[in-house]
């Protein structure tokens, strides 16, 4: 076989496998499988490169046997075709992969922002909650605290102080151990002291400012001794 006739075969041969890889081409496609349509791309790509190479070497024998350069224009725009058929079925091939990147990354940046938007719900939302917890802790605690100190409180028993100096003593020893020593606020103590007086004792209290001032003013000896006169 001589080289213009193995050049020819050669040509011929790259051509048939270039065809039959176009024709494959859209069923590759339409299975979907990326990695079958990256093969099939790579291996298009592949025989065009090489049925080119072998017509430039058929070209080549046509003009150093001086061919009339209007045959070799024709016979190259015939093989030409051929190979449009082939850039064609690329860009398909390319396009689909590239679609494919912009989806997956599409995708991908879907799920992202999902998750980003869910991180950002949730900080919201302990957010939230941490307000909200902040508000009702005040609360709480002041509603602790004056369930604590009314547990600290008995049920009192005690006589009303009538302005008699003998029972002075008496009633002072059970409210101070009762109340006066207990941790609720001067103005409630000062509540319970003015509920224990009679009318007449009484009077003389209620002159007082209600306010921790008064019910220290009211508790001291100094004043019992006016209390006791009054009565």
């Amino acid at each position: 076989m001589d080289e213009k006739t193995k050049a020819a075969t050669d040509l011929e041969t790259r051509l048939t496998q270039l065809s039959l890889a176009v024709k494959r081409s859209q069923s590759i496609i339409e299975s979907g499988k990326r990695v079958a349509i990256n093969r099939h791309l790579e291996a298009l790509q592949t025989t065009a490169k090489e049925a080119s190479r072998c017509k430039l070497a058929v070209e080549a024998i046509k003009i150093v046997e001086k061919e009339d350069q209007t045959v070799i224009n024709e016979w190259s725009n015939e093989i030409d075709e051929k190979f449009d058929a082939a850039d064609e079925a690329t860009i398909r091939l390319e396009k689909w992969l590239a679609d494919a990147d912009k989806a997956e990354q599409f995708v991908t940046q879907e799920e992202q922002l999902k998750f980003e938007l869910k991180l950002h719900e949730k900080k919201l939302q302990m957010q939230a909650e941490l307000a909200q917890s902040s508000v009702q802790k005040p609360e709480t605690q002041k509603c602790e605290q004056f369930t604590t100190q009314s547990a600290k409180l008995p049920k009192l028993v005690i006589s009303k102080f009538d302005g008699s100096c003998m029972n002075w003593p008496k009633l002072w020893g059970q409210f101070s151990e009762a109340i006066d020593k207990s941790s609720v606020a001067p103005t409630t103590k000062f509540t319970y002291l003015l509920e224990l007086l009679e009318p007449k004792a009484k009077r003389c209290v209620e002159a007082l400012p209600f306010n921790p001032e008064g019910y220290n003013r009211a508790k001291a000896s100094h004043f019992a001794r006016q209390i006791w006169q009054r009565a």
